[in-house]
């Protein structure tokens, strides 16, 4: 090594899926921030990631486990999991209580805390310095150490359809992928829960490189992933159903504002759910998050009062749509008419309003619907 070069490894997700790598990404990257480890870049390929990181070598990457085990967040986590399998007591703490809250096959939650206690007892990250972990470990279609929750992966459930009979072939994994996905969905993923009558949605959103992130932003990135949002079970008003291309524009706008990160990056959001007795995943999107957080910055500057429109006016069924429209128009659409078309269904939206602070909150959206169209076109130029 050069003197004055610094130390760097490479590590890389197995290459599971894009939902479960990129779990698994921010899985690593918040034992590398417990431990200070802060510095180096993750880079997207694909569907996997390789993460450089500067001041580690090969050797002291199998230190990285029992590390983390030496940590009060370690600590902290085993109890609250402990509490959970042997007292049923929900976590408190949001970070935690996520993963089962937004489980759509709940009576699977302690065998969820089980597993996942266990798997951090064995996390070895040294098995991603190769890139043919999958291979090396004999993951995949069979019956293994851990079968990934559909959670944490969206296409992969528990049963596989070959030559059109179902059978029972579970998609398993070793214990440092369950843990370090876990650890992604717990510390690098928002959770929005919609709670009906007779179903329940879960939609997952977390945050990845379009090409390559410094280590530093992302773990900036992870403190706005961390809790989940929940609603519907006891307002009449809420919708059936979310479109899956709002989550990302509601939980920006309402959430704290963003820090500004100079690379390019994507919102990776899936949704999964429960109807009656029948567990599926249903959609996966990846959006341009810079041309919303644009867009999101704009309005805001144009209507300061934007984040409380958005939580108090737009949880209904319409309003939801009008903010999937107004997505599609933010990230794909480059049709004027298409930008218009989801400004008037803004405008009747309003008009049909019937809560009085809503529409009077709204009522600002009529004196900049002409700024409104212009930031849109703005942005959709980009």
């Amino acid at each position: 090594m050069l003197r004055g070069a610094r130390e760097m490894v490479k590590l890389y997700t197995p290459g599971h899926n894009i939902i479960t790598d990129s779990l698994i990404m921010h899985g690593v990257l918040r034992i590398l921030g417990v431990l200070g480890y802060h510095s180096g870049v993750v880079q997207r390929v694909g569907e996997r990631f390789i993460i450089d990181i500067e001041g580690l070598d090969q050797h002291s990457v199998r230190d990285l486990g029992s590390k983390f085990r030496n940590t009060d967040v370690y600590h902290s986590l085993q109890l609250t999991l402990n509490l959970y399998i042997n007292k049923g007591y929900m976590p408190r703490d949001q970070k935690v209580s996520k993963i089962f809250e937004s489980n759509p096959n709940e009576p699977a939650n302690r065998s969820w805390a089980t597993n996942l206690s266990e798997s951090l007892l064995n996390l070895d990250l040294s098995n991603y310095l190769s890139s043919d972990h999958i291979t090396s470990v004999n993951e995949g279609r069979r019956k293994g150490v851990r079968t990934l929750y559909i959670s944490l992966s969206s296409i992969y459930g528990k049963y596989q359809e070959l030559d059109y009979n179902t059978i029972d072939k579970p998609y398993s994994v070793c214990d440092t992928c369950f843990g370090l996905a876990s650890l992604g969905l717990i510390y690098g993923a928002l959770a929005t829960v919609l709670r009906r009558e007779n179903s329940k949605y879960s939609l997952f959103m977390t945050i990845i490189p379009e090409d390559r992130i410094e280590i530093r932003d992302l773990l900036i990135i992870q403190r706005l992933l961390e809790g989940y949002m929940t609603m519907g079970r006891f307002s009449a008003s809420a919708p059936s159903d979310i479109p899956l291309l709002a989550l990302p524009l509601y939980s920006l706008s309402v959430g704290e504002t963003l820090a500004a990160i100079e690379s390019e990056a994507d919102v990776l959001t899936w949704k999964v759910a429960k109807v009656g007795n029948f567990i599926r995943s249903l959609d996966t999107a990846l959006i341009r998050l810079n041309k919303l957080m644009d867009f999101i910055t704009e309005v805001k500057m144009l209507i300061p009062e934007w984040p409380r429109i958005v939580s108090q006016c737009f949880e209904t069924e319409d309003g939801f749509t009008i903010l999937s429209e107004l997505t599609e128009v933010i990230v794909f659409s480059r049709e004027i008419s298409h930008i218009y078309s989801t400004v008037r269904s803004i405008i009747s939206y309003i008009e049909d309003m019937k809560d009085t602070t809503c529409k009077n909150l709204l009522k600002r959206m009529h004196r900049v619907s002409e700024k409104l169209v212009e930031t849109i076109t703005k942005v959709v130029a980009i």
